[in-house]
């Protein structure tokens, strides 16, 4: 896993041929159908439309650091209004401070943007889905070139103040929609199209709690931590997996069904996306990432107190967190990702302690997969369409995928879904308006972040969310007589949350990221519903 992105040339397109296969399964997948692009406009617009809700970006910045806005919409507020043609939000950085993309996408110019009116320096300019495209201008560093595919955690360049930034250090960011480059005569940069507000941003907290909506001049917003994932051995013990802060490096640590933890492993590897873990039939623990150049990579572990393999790998270039669930039938694990070329689905199964080459099953993904296991064994995937509707994958009876076999949700999803596989629940989602529902669209309560839910041995559903307003982590749960009560535990998350049932009594553990570190809340005893321990900080080495 290199620590550096990759550099290469344009992702070949399908021939026609492909290209003609592809439009017959979209037309027979509504979800995957691009909308008609809404008519350009020259020069941003008005005062900048407001961004598609299930279209999510992240700032632009390293996880877990912080940065304040000093200049939004105008230069004045920046509160999803604007009142001058200062259409971007400038961020003050130090020279050299690492940038990456706001969503996934494909660069459509990386170069030195001087003279004329778009004295911008050293810019980089992405593609990404539905129309979208973001701009970073006044680099010190181009780390990337025109044709990459890249994700969220591929470094494009560093700040600096380049082209008309000489007199200060900053970003210099926009989100356009349907823009062009080199659109007119003598212009390289951006044009056409539509400036776009940005917000909310997703994975996004603000420096005093909250999440990154209606931004005002002078605020500070922090990126979210590496997203965390724990796999449940059948005894109780359990693996728990994220990345270093600093290090980017792919993080192990272990849980004895007694509540006993061992120390922190470094797995080694540079995080391009948060892990995913899984267990085989054979009990093997495997841990997989996107690496920074894209391919996907894992670790495994053949027993629960054995080492680990060295890296295996599936070649890319994918994009996001990739999905992972084992075929119980078949007793094949099933691997997920995004692939980058065309947001398709595709999916890998498992070989010996290896996996076969990549199947797509089609269709235009917006988000990440998530897979699990429903009650005959077989493997279901998860997507987020380009209409930004939650839709299913389902195995067939032999365990196969096809491209046909998509089925809608009935859900608008914002970001990635979450899933309890036990009983018959299958998902929880964020959908509009903040809300968290779940299946058959049941609402919930409320969130900024996708869920986590979890059921303890008694089969109650306990779900976790973000608070909106102060990003504690807030929690509902199902009573044994029927009904729900909820409370909060306070805090300020700065992560994703996760959420299983584990130990020698089945008790629920919740973890979250928190500004001093990675920590984890434990219910006071089994069957509990509203007893619940402290903080605790699992000190994770950075």
């Amino acid at each position: 896993m290199p620590s550096r992105p990759s550099v290469r040339s344009s992702v070949a397109r399908p021939s026609s041929i492909r290209a003609l296969g592809l439009a017959v399964v979209l037309a027979a997948l509504p979800f995957l159908v691009p909308t008609p692009a809404a008519g350009s406009v020259t020069d941003p617009a008005g005062n900048g439309v407001a961004k598609d809700r299930g279209f999510t970006i992240v700032p632009p910045w390293g996880r877990g650091k912080t940065f304040r806005m000093t200049c939004g919409y105008g230069c004045f507020r920046h509160d999803n209004v604007g009142t001058q043609d200062h259409f971007a939000l400038d961020f003050p950085m130090q020279s050299g401070e690492p940038l990456f993309p706001v969503a996934p996408g494909k660069v459509l110019l990386s170069e030195d943007l001087g003279g004329g009116w778009e004295p911008y320096g050293n810019s980089v300019f992405i593609q990404h889905a539905n129309g979208y495209q973001s701009f970073y201008a006044h680099l010190d560093q181009l780390d990337v070139v025109a044709g990459q595919e890249v994700d969220i955690d591929t470094q494009i360049g560093t700040a600096g103040r380049s082209g008309s930034g000489g007199g200060s250090v900053h970003l210099h960011f926009v989100l356009y929609k349907n823009a062009v480059v080199g659109g007119s005569p003598g212009a390289r940069g951006p044009s056409g199209g539509s400036a776009v507000v940005p917000e909310p941003f997703a994975s996004c907290t603000m420096s005093n709690g909250g999440d990154c909506e209606s931004l005002v001049n002078y605020e500070y917003m922090r990126r979210d931590d590496y997203g965390i994932d724990a796999v449940v051995h059948p005894d109780g013990s359990l693996e728990l997996f994220t990345c270093g802060r600093t290090s980017r490096n792919l993080l192990q640590r272990r849980r004895s069904a007694a509540g006993v933890w061992q120390g922190w492993v470094n797995l080694g590897g540079t995080c391009g996306s948060s892990p995913t873990g899984a267990r085989d039939s054979a009990g093997r623990i495997y841990a997989f990432v996107r690496g920074t150049d894209g391919n996907l990579y894992y670790r495994r572990r053949n027993t629960t107190t054995g080492g680990w393999s060295a890296w295996g790998s599936l070649p890319g270039p994918v994009l996001g967190r990739p999905g992972a669930a084992l075929d119980t039938v078949s007793g094949a694990l099933r691997v997920f990702s995004r692939r980058a070329s065309d947001d398709a689905l595709q999916y890998a199964s498992q070989s010996g302690t290896g996996f076969g080459s990549w199947s797509s099953l089609g269709g235009i993904l917006t988000n990440s997969p998530v897979a699990g296991t429903r009650a005959s064994g077989r493997v279901d995937a998860f997507v987020s369409g380009i209409d930004y509707t939650l839709w299913k994958q389902p195995a067939q009876g032999n365990g196969s995928f096809g491209s046909g076999g998509w089925t809608s949700q009935g859900v608008k999803i914002e970001g990635d879904a979450a899933l309890v596989t036990e009983g018959s629940l299958e998902w929880a989602v964020r959908t509009t308006g903040d809300r968290i529902v779940n299946q058959p669209n049941q609402d919930v309560t409320s969130g900024t972040h996708p869920p986590a839910a979890a059921r303890n041995q008694s089969g109650l559903l306990h779900f976790f969310s973000r608070n909106r307003s102060t990003s504690a982590v807030d929690y509902r749960f199902e009573f044994s007589w029927g009904g729900y009560g909820s409370g909060s535990f306070g805090g300020h998350g700065t992560s994703e949350i996760e959420a299983v049932r584990a130990g020698n009594q089945d008790r629920i553990l919740m973890f979250t990221w928190g500004t001093g570190g990675l920590y984890y809340r434990e219910q006071s005893w089994a069957n509990a519903t509203t007893h619940w321990g402290g903080w605790v900080d699992l000190q994770v080495p950075n």
